[in-house]
């Protein structure tokens, strides 16, 4: 991931945002659920800076879908950033939730599950949260929010949204910065180069190519509707937050399809961003109080 110059000013924007949040609200100590991925280690580590790493908590939440190559990653992003670590396995809970749901009802869809998991992450975070007086930091990031990638009343929890503001490609390109900056790997190498997963089901990843589905997303949040973006697409001037090559690497009908995915995806997730926390806004347009977008809408654009 190229490292952009803006990155020191955005790095120094997040943890004055953090800070002056903090302040303001009345927290001296925050809290945050530590998955191995990209997002809560960027947040550790912003997270760090801004309030010192001995006002931070890091929880790991680990299910039996969590690998061992995760967990290592965010009790090495503790360590390095200095924040305390505690390990509070979700199994048991999960177990009996799903064992009590089952007496009423057969889960029918894994996304059943997998909320289940992420709502009671959570459900512990908050409960930490309430018991130590700390501030919940949110780690999610645009994209996801814009897709609707996320759990409400799960991961979404929290009291601040650090990198809501954030595009994926972008959380990559300020992590690959952080490590730059400080001359080693706060994050580890294999955070960064491991492909994201939310690790709610086996063998789960990801199912988009974020270098083509963020800047996507990006627009339909700038207000520049799914036709244009195809217009932009035919006429080779889409802009520098697409990939450069993408014209030679994506046909016309992939990228029609992604479009039309990503789109019925930011329709239907209106009622989750509704709810989502605050977030430091560092873009001219982002997602939260000052994007008015209806919940209800079944329009649909004109895909010819």
């Amino acid at each position: 991931v190229p490292v952009q110059p803006e990155d020191e000013v955005l790095k120094a924007a997040l943890i004055f945002g953090l800070r002056e949040y903090c302040r303001q609200t009345g927290f001296n100590q925050v809290l945050l659920g530590m998955s191995g991925g990209v997002d809560s280690s960027l947040c550790a580590a912003i997270a760090a800076m801004a309030m010192g790493p001995e006002n931070v908590l890091g929880i790991m939440l680990p299910s039996v879908y969590s690998s061992a190559e995760t967990r290592r990653s965010a009790k090495a992003v503790c360590r390095n950033t200095g924040i305390e670590c505690m390990e509070m396995p979700i199994d048991e809970l999960h177990d009996r939730t799903v064992k009590v749901f089952q007496q009423h009802r057969r889960i029918r869809r894994g996304v059943t599950d997998e909320n289940i998991q992420a709502r009671l992450r959570g459900l512990l975070l908050m409960a930490m949260a309430n018991d130590s007086g700390r501030m919940v930091v949110a780690t999610g990031n645009k994209t996801e929010l814009g897709l609707g990638y996320c759990t409400l009343y799960g991961d979404m929890v929290g009291g601040l949204l650090l990198i809501g503001d954030f595009n994926k490609m972008q959380v990559y390109g300020l992590a690959a910065h952080i490590n730059r900056h400080a001359g080693r790997d706060l994050i580890p190498r294999e955070v960064i180069d491991r492909h994201p997963s939310a690790e709610l089901a086996a063998d789960q990843r990801d199912p988009f190519d974020y270098a083509l589905v963020a800047p996507m997303v990006d627009d339909l949040i700038a207000r520049v509707g799914p036709g244009q973006i195809m217009t932009r697409f035919r006429q080779g001037r889409l802009g520098g937050h697409y990939p450069a090559d993408i014209g030679e690497t994506c046909s016309e009908a992939r990228f029609r399809e992604t479009l039309k995915d990503v789109y019925g995806r930011y329709q239907a997730a209106a009622f989750k961003r509704a709810q989502a926390s605050p977030t430091v806004i560092v873009s001219n347009r982002a997602l939260g109080f000052d994007l008015r977008e209806t919940i209800i809408n079944k329009w649909s654009p004109d895909w010819r």
